[in-house]
């Protein structure tokens, strides 16, 4: 990571913060996939977990967010480089992107809980989990499109200096 230097902004307070939640779901997660290793064999599972188990991971989002750390954010804009600037940029939106459709598997998850909760009963309700999942789905697909398109060409979004537009700013912030 050629010009990356640990931000010594707030970086490093965002970074304890992600990490430090992220262990803690890392215990619950273990925690479930115990519970969840031990589904009775009529239930649907993946390699033996139920399938609602493995929606649920957002570590992702935060190694994203920690090499945006690296090159920058946290630190005031003046205070780095071109170079610092355009990839604590690139690696934040990755980050955010990555973010919002881990909201979407957590709302997969929780429909899946709460289906496994209901078993047979109330199966008209099943319909109304499925109806938010899916609007859940529609809706953060739609903020991740409006996010890649509110500048062109799409790199302006993280590298200002290049010629272009973003002309869609006020769209996607509201």
């Amino acid at each position: 990571m050629a010009g990356a230097t640990f931000s010594t902004g707030r970086g490093p307070v965002l970074v304890a913060v992600i990490w430090t939640w992220a262990g803690v779901a890392t215990i619950l997660y273990v925690l479930r996939a115990t519970n969840a290793s031990r589904a009775p064999k009529d239930q649907k599972s993946f390699v033996g977990l139920r399938w609602d188990f493995i929606w649920v991971n957002a570590l992702i989002a935060n190694a994203f967010l920690t090499v945006s750390v690296i090159y920058g954010t946290g630190n005031h804009q003046p205070d780095l480089t071109a170079h610092q600037a355009v990839y604590s940029a690139l690696w934040s939106w990755i980050g955010q992107i990555c973010a919002i459709f881990s909201l979407v598997w957590a709302r997969f998850a929780v429909i899946a809980f709460l289906r496994a909760l209901q078993g047979p009963t109330y199966q008209k309700w099943r319909y109304a989990l499925y109806a938010v999942g899916t609007a859940q789905a529609l809706i953060n697909t739609i903020e991740v499109i409006l996010i890649l398109n509110q500048c062109s060409p799409i790199q302006k979004l993280w590298n200002s200096s290049l010629p272009g537009t973003c002309g869609l700013i006020g769209v996607a912030s509201k």
